[in-house]
């Protein structure tokens, strides 16, 4: 019985951080979005404001929708 709660405690602990880092990261990509469309800061300006590596930055700001991507042709 004691294992199991432990176990039931350890899954809230997690679900809890796990939760945190989610909402961390999006207040993160906020802010970056907000720094390059607003403010015209560069990638590397936007990093060093939020304390992450530029690559970190790339991938917040990533949109696979960009109508400016080419198409693949199908083989």
């Amino acid at each position: 019985m004691l294992l199991l709660l432990a176990s039931a405690v350890g899954l809230i602990v997690w679900s809890i951080v796990a939760s945190d880092r989610v909402q961390e990261r999006r207040r993160a990509v906020a802010l970056a979005r907000h720094y390059r469309d607003e403010e015209g800061l560069s990638l590397g300006e936007i990093a060093w404001r939020l304390g992450r590596a530029e690559a970190t930055v790339k991938a917040y700001l990533y949109d696979p929708s960009d109508p400016n991507k080419k198409a693949y042709a199908q083989p």
